[in-house]
């Protein structure tokens, strides 16, 4: 059975990864016998989850008729010719914006908080340390700055 995870402690340490490990290995490939493509399916189901949550029941794509509206909306949104994910665009610069957006939004509605640069030569400065990691240290960085970020959103 999965678990909901624990709070991480400060200063953190490797223990701490323990009850992750635990829903891990019901979860890869190795253990689980998971194919990638079920894992994508599985995050994307997850994040069906969250919207309706968050959306407080208004975005409900849950089920499979849900899961078919999603796929619509998603084609009706950025599909096939949308300028987003010709060569003029990709779906990575799209998330960005989406991430940039989303994290502007927030810290204007956080009082007492500096905003963040909208120019990208001044975001990117700002990230050059980060620019050189390793894929597997991006990943790292990544699921601790995601488990961070979903604890601290209770």
């Amino acid at each position: 059975m999965l678990k909901i995870l624990p709070d991480i402690t400060f200063p953190i340490n490797y223990i701490q990864c323990n009850p992750l490990m635990d829903c891990v290995v019901q979860l890869n490939i190795l253990d689980a016998g998971i194919t990638e493509p079920v894992q994508r399916a599985l995050s994307l189901h997850l994040h069906v989850f969250d919207l309706w949550v968050k959306s407080k029941g208004k975005l409900d794509y849950r089920g499979v008729y849900g899961h078919r509206r999603l796929i619509d909306d998603a084609m009706a949104f950025c599909g096939t010719g949308n300028p987003v994910i010709t060569k003029h665009g990709d779906l990575a610069a799209a998330h960005l914006a989406l991430d940039y957006s989303d994290t502007a939004i927030r810290i204007h509605q956080t009082p007492g908080m500096a905003q963040i640069p909208s120019d990208v030569s001044q975001l990117m400065e700002g990230c050059t340390d980060l620019y050189g990691l390793s894929m597997i240290d991006e990943k790292r960085v990544g699921l601790l700055m995601d488990y961070l970020g979903k604890k601290s959103d209770k």
